[in-house]
């Protein structure tokens, strides 16, 4: 379980569907609104302090698995894509890292999740079609595969559809499918089987400006269970979560801020994430660029 989540923080950092990257691929700086030649992005959580009514850095915070690392190292390439990922808790205090291998067509080939608290390396290899589309995945541990998946495709009218089937050693059998948008690449649907039975359907709605989108999720019996809008400034950095989570006659509500301060290259280097009007945590960037 914790190989997953791990992997699957890497991915929601970069703001990226690893299949979404494989039909309309752009580099994982330009898919994140990062600028410039960046070569290493080193990253920081810390506690809140109020000192003399300024809001400061306080004391390094621990592990916040859904949004936050309390050390993180980002390393790209001169093209813009992530060729390794480290989470630390502190500097050469490594948990776990990612590291991706590309083709000559910029296309992920293999990743390796190395992990200090697990005995065996997660390794994710992709296979392609002439058309550098994603059509097979395996998922292994210590050289021994666990998971095949096989992704097809249907283009059709103005749809990509993609259906991935994953089958486990064990013999379990996960669907996923994701509609995206033929021009504009955007994911538009995505729902998924465990063996046969019918998880949560996500809908995604987009502004036309590029500043605004929010998430529907349908639970099989046709219930919203929960809606998160993401709201985003004209440089593509997001200000503000709002999420509705509904439960029979009551529906609770989260409002996430964040305040950011801009480097000359126009990335983001400190930023204070707020719960509703309280801040909650800060996380601090040191960004090393290509010369």
């Amino acid at each position: 379980m914790r190989i997953s989540l791990a992997l699957c923080i890497a991915i929601n950092l970069l703001g990226s569907s690893l299949l979404g990257q494989t039909i309309f691929l752009k580099p994982d700086l330009e898919r994140t609104q990062i600028h410039g030649k960046v070569k290493l992005i080193n990253e920081s959580t810390y506690e809140v302090e109020i000192v003399d009514g300024e809001i400061v850095k306080g004391e390094r915070k621990g592990m916040h698995w859904q949004y936050e690392q309390d050390y993180a190292e980002m390393e790209f390439d001169s093209n813009g894509y992530m060729k390794r990922y480290a989470d630390l808790r502190a500097p050469g205090d490594t948990i776990w890292v990612l590291t991706k291998s590309l083709n000559r067509a910029l296309r992920i080939v293999e990743e390796k999740l190395d992990t200090k608290d697990e005995l065996f390396p997660n390794t994710q290899t992709y296979y392609y079609d002439d058309e550098y589309r994603l059509v097979k995945r395996t998922d292994s541990e210590n050289g021994v595969v666990n998971s095949t998946s096989q992704v097809k495709y249907d283009t059709t009218n103005q749809f990509i559809i993609e259906e991935r089937k994953t089958v486990t050693k064990r013999g379990d059998i996960s669907i996923y499918i994701r509609k995206y948008s033929k021009k504009t690449g955007r994911l538009l649907e995505s729902l998924s089987t465990y063996n046969n039975d019918q998880r949560d359907q996500n809908k995604y709605h987009y502004s036309d400006d590029g500043t605004y989108h929010w998430i529907e999720t349908i639970k099989p019996d046709g219930r919203i269970s929960q809606k998160v809008f993401h709201k985003f400034d004209d440089t593509g950095k997001k200000i503000e979560i709002k999420s509705y989570f509904y439960r029979k006659h009551i529906v609770d509500e989260k409002l996430e801020r964040f305040v950011y301060k801009i480097d000359g290259k126009g990335n983001w280097v400190f930023r204070i994430n707020y719960l509703g009007d309280v801040p909650r945590s800060i996380n601090e960037r040191i960004i090393e660029y290509f010369q």
